[in-house]
């Protein structure tokens, strides 16, 4: 009896020092929390284009370019404003999606800035799908850390539910040490330190006024060509792609989809793909111009890799983009799906 009471006694004590312990450390990574927090929310301000984009205020441009990677890299901002005599910004982001693009220009939007036109990516693709588990829950669909300071604005949130699995947002809110514990690449020891000694921010990969970011570093050879035929539009990125072209409209903003070019790109059966382009004219009164047919996208030397141009091919990208709105400025017409050659 003596014994069952000691025993007792010790797992109660056991209990009290495990709570203990989880309290300290709680309340140890909300400390750890708010010093990363205030850090990255000062290091990362300019550098990360996401947040660049979202804190832009008082634009009222022309042009307004969007989408992934294939729109961020491969548009000479400089060149295609000296060229039309227009002004631009460029809100593309690499590695995301339509999602992303939607959160970067409702919030354009929503701060009071305007444009005329909306130039957007949209790419090859062979066939739709209606599987979401086809479209996998990635930081690279939609970049999570990028967004958290403002995640509790109501679009975000929403566009956050739709790529984020609901036990993430939960512990992302409760646990907000975790976000830094899962996203760590993005706290570098030797960049900390050096911030705090000499109070920079990290220096930004593209133009802070315009929002140019051109490849300049390449190695690409031609080894191996594109292959925009296995790409397939699933609907979580039709669900954000109808939603931007939507904004769109209601702001009586005009809409150009582009697909920009590829290197040395595999054919495929393009029916699906020009359907939907058909929809996508007469619902939203879109013009879309596909740049994927021209000789010259057969050499390598204008690739950083098979589905993004580098400096040389961007800037050639770019004037053909200028010709063709001056050729339509020109004529005022517009075939139902126009190539450039």
């Amino acid at each position: 009896m003596i014994s069952f009471t000691f025993n007792f006694s010790q797992m109660k004590l056991f209990k009290h020092k495990l709570f203990l312990l989880a309290g300290i450390t709680l309340a140890a990574s909300y400390v750890v929390y708010f010093v990363l927090n205030a850090y990255q929310l000062s290091y990362y301000k300019q550098s990360l284009k996401t947040r660049w984009a979202l804190e832009l205020k008082d634009q009222h441009v022309d042009y307004i370019f969007l989408g992934s990677s294939r729109m961020a890299n491969m548009i000479s901002s400089t060149a295609f404003d000296s060229s039309l005599h227009q002004t631009s910004i460029n809100l593309a982001t690499p590695g995301s999606s339509y999602g992303e693009s939607y959160v970067l220009f409702q919030q354009y939007l929503a701060n009071g800035n305007t444009a005329k036109t909306l130039v957007l990516s949209f790419d090859l693709f062979k066939s739709r799908h209606l599987d979401l588990s086809a479209e996998p829950i990635t930081p690279l669909v939609f970049k999570q850390f990028d967004f958290f300071p403002y995640q509790e604005i109501p679009e975000i949130k929403s566009v956050y539910n739709s790529y984020t699995a609901p036990w993430h947002m939960y512990l992302w809110k409760y646990l907000p040490f975790s976000r830094f514990a899962e996203f760590n690449t993005y706290f570098k020891a030797d960049s900390m330190l050096q911030f705090v000694m000499d109070g920079k921010p990290q220096h930004a990969s593209f133009n802070t006024h315009t929002g140019e970011q051109l490849i300049h570093n390449f190695t690409f050879k031609g080894e191996r060509i594109s292959a925009p035929g296995v790409v397939r539009l699933g609907p979580r990125s039709e669900k954000y792609l109808l939603k931007i072209l939507s904004l769109a409209k209601k702001n009586n903003i005009s809409i150009i989809l582009v697909t920009a070019p590829y290197y040395k790109m595999a054919t495929f059966d393009r029916t699906i793909h020009n359907t939907y382009v058909s929809f996508l004219k007469n619902t939203f009164n879109t013009r879309y111009i596909d740049f994927t047919a021209s000789g010259a996208w057969n050499s390598y030397t204008y690739f950083s890799d098979p589905i993004h141009t580098n400096v040389y091919g961007s800037k050639l990208y770019t004037k053909m983009l200028c010709d063709s709105l001056n050729v339509n400025k020109i004529t005022n017409t517009s075939s139902e799906n126009e190539t450039y050659f």
